[in-house]
């Protein structure tokens, strides 16, 4: 099982993805910086868009949606950052 992120930074940038293994639509909606957002979920939510604790972020992300990965299956959900 897939997971295709869009992620959404509100207008600060465009909209970007990323196709990672495992399923992680238990994330669908989150967003870093969101008071309601709960700190394991921000955790999780940090470790798929970060690869260091400088928040750099993945070298895997693209604007171009992957159509391949949900044609194979793969699930959609949308995460972000709010500035």
């Amino acid at each position: 099982m897939k997971t295709v992120l869009i992620y959404d930074q509100l207008f600060e940038k465009p909209i970007s993805f990323r196709v990672v293994e495992g399923d992680y639509t238990h994330l669908n909606g989150a967003y870093i910086n969101h008071m309601d957002l709960e700190l394991s979920l921000s955790d999780e939510l940090l470790s798929l868009l970060f690869k260091d604790d400088e928040c750099n972020m993945f070298d895997d992300f693209t604007d171009t949606f992957p159509v391949d990965a949900v044609n194979s299956g793969a699930k959609v959900i949308v995460v972000g950052f709010l500035p």
